[in-house]
């Protein structure tokens, strides 16, 4: 398996999450979570070296520093809006079925399930604003957001944008105006 930056223990205990949610469910989220988001704002390079550095334990420095006052962070709030939706429902023979409710709770409306979503979403990107800014401030002590190599996932900081030239055929701008 591969190393989370974040514990099921640390996410149960630190959130909403009940202590009885199987991990299995909750790690393979962590992961996803791990791979999508938070690869995005890292970067492959510097993601690998977080993560192999935690599972030797040998994370120090800066490296330690980005993981236990950022990273983790970033991760557990993203991973408890990514974890909703399952929780609250699960897939069957049947087909898709709201999962049934403890004795004495009730399962609330698919609305509401999506309200805190957008929630811990909110939380996550939060925390990735820290994220990028920790990243800025300290660029050139991080030498896995220099090198990077094309087949990678880059950093955010490295990514080329750029606007959408809109031509109508009159302007060579876009005009809603017209």
């Amino acid at each position: 398996m591969e190393v989370l930056l974040i514990s099921t223990q640390f996410l149960k205990d630190n959130s909403v999450i009940d202590s009885n949610i199987d991990d299995k469910i909750i790690a393979n989220t962590i992961m996803f979570v791990q791979e999508s988001k938070i690869q995005e704002i890292l970067g492959t390079n510097l993601l690998n070296k977080l993560t192999a550095d935690a599972g030797s334990g040998t994370l120090t420095g800066l490296y330690k520093t980005l993981v236990d006052d950022y990273v983790r962070w970033m991760l557990l709030y993203y991973t408890v809006a990514e974890l909703l939706e399952p929780l609250q429902y699960r897939i069957t023979n049947k087909g898709v079925v709201s999962k049934d409710s403890e004795s004495r709770s009730n399962s609330v409306s698919p609305d509401l399930v999506y309200k805190l979503k957008d929630s811990y979403i909110q939380k996550g990107e939060y925390y990735s604003e820290k994220t990028k800014r920790f990243l800025i401030k300290n660029y050139n002590s991080l030498p896995e957001l220099i090198n990077t190599d094309i087949t990678e996932v880059r950093p955010f900081k490295d990514r080329n944008t750029s606007g959408i030239l809109l031509y109508n055929g009159k302007k060579k701008y876009y005009d809603t105006h017209d």
